[in-house]
């Protein structure tokens, strides 16, 4: 019941992003078809037939004022492919969901000698001798990029 999932979200669910076989199960219930009915005076629509296919991300329309997204994308990990969202996942969220970049511990001893870990940036700069004597300068950095409400979103395993 995606209602009572959504109470478990931080705030208003206005997206499910499904994995292909998620979307697969989702469009099979009696009860979404239904829905899709609009003779009721509803406004919900779902493209349920192929749309997108070889594409990453595809929009397939309206379930009442929630979005409906089917994700399939993939890594290669060991040289074999792999899906980022596992099979039958469903997840719910809101689009206004804002990451915060913060910043993580620079991976440098000259920076950790001189007492700096976490910063936004490290400037760094060193001179090679030779003919001709060249200054080499380097910004680093070590950024991390969060969710300010993790609870904003919800995932569930459908099967």
């Amino acid at each position: 019941d995606i209602e009572a999932y959504a109470l478990n979200a931080s705030g208003v669910v206005n997206i499910i992003v499904f994995d292909p076989k998620g979307w697969a199960l989702f469009r099979s219930f009696k009860a979404v078809k239904e829905k899709l009915d609009t003779r009721r005076g509803s406004n919900s629509e779902l493209e349920t037939a192929v749309k997108d296919l070889g594409k990453a991300v595809s929009y397939k329309g309206m379930y009442g004022d929630v979005a409906i997204v089917v994700y399939s994308g993939q890594y290669v990990e060991n040289g074999v492919k792999k899906n980022f969202l596992p099979d039958n996942t469903m997840v719910l969220g809101n689009t206004q969901a804002r990451g915060l970049r913060t910043y993580g511990c620079i991976q440098d001893a000259d920076a950790q000698r001189e007492g700096i870990n976490a910063s936004a940036r490290y400037p760094k700069n060193w001179v090679t001798t030779g003919d001709p004597a060249r200054e080499f300068t380097m910004i680093q950095s070590a950024p991390l990029m969060l969710l300010a409400d993790p609870d904003a979103f919800v995932s569930v395993q459908l099967a």
